[in-house]
């Protein structure tokens, strides 16, 4: 197989498919015809040598085959339109770039001083925070849309980063803990791999505490 024969845009047909599993719904997720989905997927199976998928009139599921290449594509996939958005940001907003960074509501206001902290050192950095669903906060992350977390502790995905705990007196607010409770504790997550300057900057204030 070579590679140079399959485009990024294949490799999205490729891996929408292997999520839906339907090629009507891959189809209008991503705005093309049915016939180019399956035009896709022929020329894959060619170049690989073996079938991605066992098709019938009502199922569509992957093969063996198959489903190790989407395990495989999905990290690869991830991760090159990572690196590309980094890019065109860092294209955007000029050499010291954009951080995003991810919040839930109760967390923001524990973060106020690090980002103060943060900002005096990185003055023309631009600092955009985005809050995220309490119930699935690490799918921003997964998706490219925050590049730093800001989560409750512990931890117990199994792909992020997690870099040093935030523990910062909030002066509005007085702390009584529970008994054997330890206190409240916040940490930096981050996709691994996906460590940037910034990251690493912000990363080193909260670890200075």
């Amino acid at each position: 197989m070579d590679p140079r024969d399959i485009e990024l845009r294949d490799i999205e047909i490729f891996l929408t498919l292997s999520d839906e599993l339907h090629f009507g719904r891959t189809a209008e997720r991503l705005y093309i015809s049915q016939a180019r989905v399956s035009q896709v997927i022929r020329k894959i199976e060619t170049q690989v040598g073996g079938k991605l998928f066992e098709r019938s009139s009502r199922n569509v599921a992957l093969t063996p085959i198959g489903r190790r290449l989407a395990e495989d594509l999905h990290i690869t996939y991830r991760d090159l339109r990572a690196s590309l958005g980094r890019a065109a940001r860092a294209a955007r907003h000029g050499e010291d770039g954009l951080l995003r960074i991810g919040v839930t509501s109760s967390s923001l206001a524990e973060i106020r001083p690090l980002l103060k902290i943060f900002e005096a050192q990185r003055p023309n950095c631009s600092i955009h925070i985005e809050h995220v669903h309490f119930g699935n906060p690490f799918g921003a992350l997964r998706a490219d849309e925050i590049d730093v977390l800001v989560s409750w502790l512990p931890i117990e995905e199994p792909d992020p980063t997690v870099g040093p705990t935030i523990h910062y007196a909030r002066p509005d607010v007085t702390y009584i803990p529970m008994p054997d409770a330890p206190p409240a504790r916040w940490a930096l997550i981050w996709r691994r791999g996906g460590e940037t300057d910034l990251i690493r900057d912000l990363a080193a204030i909260a670890a200075a505490g």
